[in-house]
Order: structure tokens, then sequence, then C-alpha cells
């Protein structure tokens, strides 16, 4: 059966050819040829997820929807003139934000963060998403699912230690497709907003998680400190319990900063046929 492809006006290569590369990226992302990025299309819809839904079906059962990770060790590995760095892009990615009823990753009525990187991210989830109200929500049961069954390659939710201790194992498998990390309550208070001039200032458990690692974050903003000041956007720190989990998507802006989506007008980045 042939695929419904997004309309044309919804559709573009990135436009851009590969430029030369750096070689210090994190290998447990590392792609055989830089070039299958430049060879991926962005893929635009009138909502956040029409815009995330047209971008699964140009995908198909062999594309791929890049995640935060993936695109911050793209970005990593090419030339801060080339089209990744010239404007910003949607990701695969997101938080989930709600109560640890059971106390599974800390103290029991305490709220955690999930983020999730890949296919844990749907349409359904964005649906109802605007700029003045940049989250969604999903119901509380829903939120336990996700805390107590999610699958990843260990069976579960893991921890940024664990993330780490993950990514930098050679003989453990990439993880880039789906996976979710928590951030516990203390956690997300010691990853306070801020600006800096200091790259070590926001390598905080949050940052790593959305970065997907230590090395993947620490390198990648140590390249925008070259020519900025480094940020990290926590709007849970001082929140108040979430009654109802909420869900926040990720963008990565142009500037390379991890943020929380604010607009549905930036694209996805589809690879059609997964790298290896």
């Amino acid at each position: 059966m042939t695929k419904q492809l997004p309309p044309e006006h919804m559709t573009k290569h990135l436009q851009c050819n590969p430029p030369k590369t750096d070689n210090n990226a994190d290998s447990r992302f590392s792609f055989d040829n830089v070039d299958v990025i430049f060879r991926g299309i962005e893929i635009y819809g009138n909502t956040l997820d029409e815009a995330l839904n047209n971008a699964i079906t140009q995908a198909g059962d062999n594309g791929y929807v890049i995640n935060a990770p993936t695109l911050i060790a793209a970005k990593l590995i090419t030339h801060p003139d080339s089209c990744l760095w010239e404007r910003s892009f949607n990701v695969r990615s997101a938080e989930f934000y709600g109560i640890d009823v059971k106390g599974l990753y800390g103290n029991a009525g305490e709220p955690v963060l999930v983020i999730v990187h890949g296919e844990g991210l749907n349409p359904e989830r964005l649906k109802g998403f605007c700029s003045a109200k940049p989250f969604t929500y999903i119901n509380q049961n829903e939120f336990n699912v996700l805390l107590e069954k999610h699958t990843l390659p260990n069976g579960k939710l893991i921890d940024v230690l664990t993330l780490n201790e993950l990514m930098a194992d050679p003989t453990q498998p990439r993880i880039y497709d789906c996976y979710g990390v928590v951030i516990n309550n203390g956690q997300i208070k010691n990853s306070p907003s801020k600006v800096s001039q200091s790259v070590e200032d926001v390598v905080t458990p949050l940052n790593i998680a959305r970065s997907g690692g230590l090395h993947n974050c620490r390198d990648y903003f140590t390249k925008i400190a070259e020519t900025t000041s480094v940020f990290i956007e926590n709007p849970y720190e001082n929140m108040s319990l979430p009654i109802i989990p909420e869900v926040r998507q990720l963008e990565i802006a142009k500037d390379g900063l991890v943020k929380i989506v604010s607009s549905a007008g930036y694209g996805y980045i589809v690879l059609e046929g997964k790298h290896d």
C-alpha cells in the first residue's frame, strides 16, 4: 500500500551541501557518512501535532524523525556555517512532568521529569499545543505506565548516571531510536535556569538528559560558547506540583540552545532510511 505523503508545500529538502566536518563528535551517535543528515527533508504542519504526524508519515517504516541527541551530535560534526546552525528545528523529544505516585524514582508524591527521545513522542500527545499554552496534558494513569513500563534497551527508564555509563561504554548498542531519562525532584532543583559564560554552569542533569549524555552535552555547549553565552531553560524549578501530568516538546534553536517549543512554525528533519 502506497503511503500518503504530506503535501508538497509542507516539505522541503535541507538545501545545503555538507561542509567539512569536525571529528570530535560522540561516536555513539556517529554516522557512516555525515551526508545522510544533509539528505534529510524538513517537514512542516499547520499545528505541532500535524507537523509531527506529517514527519512520521514521510519517514515510513524505514525512516527516522530526528530527536534532540541525534541533531546535537550532527551539529557537533558540522561547521557553524552549515544549514543545521542557520535555523531552528523541532525534534522528536519531549518532557513529561508529573507526580511519582509510587516513589519509583524518589519520594512518593514528589514530581519527576521524564525526557523521552524518539518514538515515545507521538502526535496525539501534542494536540492542543499553542503559543499561549506551550504544553499539553496526559492523564495520571498514562504517566504511571510511562514510569513503570516504558520500553527501553535495558527494560526500564534510565537515570542520568546510567545514561552516562551507557554512552561511555563502546560495547553497548547505540540508543538513539527511543529511550527515556528520569530526572528526580532534587535534580530538577539542581538545574536552575540561567545564562552564563561558563559551560560547566549548564552541564546539569537536565541538559545532560536533553542532550543524550555528558559527552554530547559538554562538547555541544562548549561549541556554542565559542560565539555566545550558554543557557539552560528550566520551567519546572519553581513550578507547583502538577495536578495533571504535562507534556512539553523540545526544539533545537538556531543559536544552538535546547529549549521548550514556543511555536509550531519549525520543521522536523526526517531521514528516509535509518542510519547504522
